[in-house]
């Protein structure tokens, strides 16, 4: 005969029970909590495109990914010989509605080839000496190049300061999706580094201030950020008061040319630009023989290539993903080949096979598109690169490369957007 439990001893009893499946319940919980989260973040690891560190992310941020991907939508659908040449708003399902009074067929082909290089961004001091230092380098060389500099005037301020200082549009006030400057002495730096480009014939155009997509905001949205733009370049001193800044060596009229982050556009933008009194626009898409154009409020369409480049690499670096020799479609931009090539990730090293295998592949694109262009109607050749060294500088490397090999030859001239815009006004009906 079983002996009786007393209350208490049930009490107890079911207490412990209780507690044991409590225990088990927070065990079961946490551990699927902590494999789930686990497993997020491996595949965030794995596959996120955008996981830049700082010294990467210099006018980058997430949507930039997609543009690949428009890419290969865009040459698919045989755009027309006009709408080539003008955009397609990148994350934003809304054809762009922007009439042109100038078609690419109304300009004479020039008897010159222009060749225009474009840097996006303006954080790293290293990369304004180095592109500063190759120009004047080229000039000894008798092959003048002069870049456009497509700044963000969010790296003139701290993140402390850019809450009162920048209020972009659908944003809590200083948001930035690409970092801001570190202290002031820092921005000093940057200052004197752009008055210096501007001074020795390099442009200063606008890549708005915190690298937001704007293709689905509204005229006055986009009057919002570019007046941040301006706002934020004539008050850094105000906004670094803890050191001198030198003044500006150019005028806000002084900056004529715009390119989109993540080349998100709209209507409503061009619009904008015009008030602005901005000349042209370099955020579009289009095939390399094509002409720019001039929209209907008076902006000049001059977008990047869309360049066909064989995977040399597949069989270094992947091979069984990718067939060695298939051509794929890419802009004419660093950021493009870095993602194509290694999933915008940093996995070739200066000297190995792999580096030197993304180095002929893109330089072989670049000359093959100038050469198209060169030998035939001579459309611009437009290049846009960013402040970064990815892949171990690789791109950079190119980017040299290339101008070396074009800007000395008879009848090119490597120009500034502005250089080539007062062209198009001097020959455009």
């Amino acid at each position: 005969m079983s002996p009786q439990l007393t209350s208490k001893q049930y009490s107890r009893l079911a207490t412990l029970t209780i507690g044991v499946i409590g225990i088990l319940f927070f065990v079961a919980v946490t551990s699927f909590v902590i494999y789930g989260v686990g497993n997020f973040i491996i595949a965030w690891l794995g596959n996120n495109k955008t996981a830049f560190s700082l010294s990467e992310m210099d006018s980058i941020s997430a949507g930039d990914a997609n543009i690949l991907s428009v890419v290969q939508s865009f040459v698919g659908k045989s755009p027309s010989t006009d709408i080539a040449s003008t955009s397609t708003a990148i994350l934003n399902t809304t054809p762009l509605n922007v009439s042109t009074s100038t078609s690419s067929s109304s300009l004479p082909y020039s008897d010159i080839q222009y060749v225009i290089f474009s840097l996006d961004g303006s954080r790293s001091i290293n990369m304004w000496n180095e592109t500063r230092q190759f120009s004047k380098d080229m000039e000894l060389k008798g092959k003048p190049i002069h870049f456009t500099y497509f700044i963000n005037p969010i790296y003139l301020i701290t993140r402390e300061m850019a809450k009162g200082a920048y209020f972009p549009p659908r944003e809590s006030p200083g948001k930035s999706l690409i970092g801001y400057g570190n202290n002031g002495y820092d921005i000093k730096q940057r200052v004197e580094q752009i008055n210096s480009a501007f001074l020795e014939g390099h442009e200063i155009g606008s890549h708005n201030v915190g690298h937001f997509n704007g293709s689905r905001w509204s005229k006055d949205e986009w009057l919002q950020e570019f007046n941040s733009f301006d706002s934020v370049i004539a008050n850094v001193q105000k906004n670094n008061k803890d050191i001198v800044i030198p003044p500006w060596s150019f005028n806000s009229s002084d900056i004529v040319g715009f390119r989109a982050p993540e080349l998100g556009v709209n209507s409503s933008m061009y619009k904008a630009l015009a008030e602005k009194k901005y000349l042209y626009d370099s955020s579009g898409m289009g095939m390399p023989s094509k002409y720019p154009v001039k929209d209907q409020n008076g902006i000049w369409h001059i977008g990047l290539g869309i360049i066909k480049v064989k995977n040399l690499h597949s069989s270094i670096s992947n091979p069984k993903s990718q067939k060695a020799g298939k051509n794929y479609y890419v802009l004419s931009m660093d950021y493009n080949f870095w993602m194509y090539q290694s999933n915008v990730r940093n996995v070739a090293k200066k000297g190995t096979p792999l580096w030197n295998s993304f180095f002929s592949e893109m330089k072989d694109a670049y000359l093959n598109y100038f050469n198209s262009n060169y030998e035939g109607n001579h459309a611009p050749v437009v290049i846009g690169h960013h402040f970064s060294t990815w892949n171990d500088g690789v791109y950079w490397e190119v980017m040299k490369s290339f101008a070396e090999d074009v800007c000395g030859k008879p009848k090119v001239k490597c120009v500034t957007f502005k250089e080539y815009v007062n062209y198009l006004n001097s020959v455009a009906k």
